[in-house]
């Protein structure tokens, strides 16, 4: 016999509610509420966002400031900005050289030799490097693996 998985409960009934039943619902529950910001309770009460229940209060007659709604648009606008700043600055060039390897022993001892070569050239041209490492796709392994192992070479020497 297989086990039956256990069935989760329903969220509450007036997070499920369409427009219709959610009007019917707010002509009583707002008399109730007892909170300062009948906006974001009511958002919080019906599981809507802010516009939605704003739209939904004024077809119950509430009526909401509209400095207050075009202040909520402005702060949505400039997070959503801040969101796209935040995602293009995660996918950028630099970030593609970027190692987790603070010095060269533990990225060797890692196995990462791209990872060295890039901290010692870093070391050696600083600017220069930064700049190339912009402009260049990450660099091959087995390219950087041999550069690593013919300059360890030449110093033996």
């Amino acid at each position: 016999m297989t086990k039956s998985k256990k069935r989760k409960p329903l969220p509450p009934r007036v997070k499920r509610m369409k427009r219709p039943a959610r009007l019917e619902s707010a002509k009583k529950w707002i008399p109730t509420y007892t909170g300062k910001h009948l906006l974001r309770g009511y958002c919080n009460h019906y599981a809507v966002d802010w516009r939605c229940a704003a739209i939904e209060l004024e077809l119950l007659g509430i009526r909401i400031d509209s400095a207050y709604i075009a202040k909520r648009e402005r702060t949505e606008a400039e997070l959503t900005k801040q969101r796209q700043t935040r995602k293009e600055e995660r996918k950028s060039p630099q970030n593609l050289h970027w190692h987790p390897f603070t010095d060269a022993y533990s990225a060797y001892m890692a196995g990462d030799f791209a990872a060295i070569y890039d901290s010692q050239m870093r070391e050696e041209y600083s600017d220069e490097w930064e700049q190339h490492a912009i402009n260049e796709p990450p660099a091959n392994r087995e390219h950087v693996v041999q550069v690593w192992v013919g300059k360890e070479a030449n110093e033996a020497d």
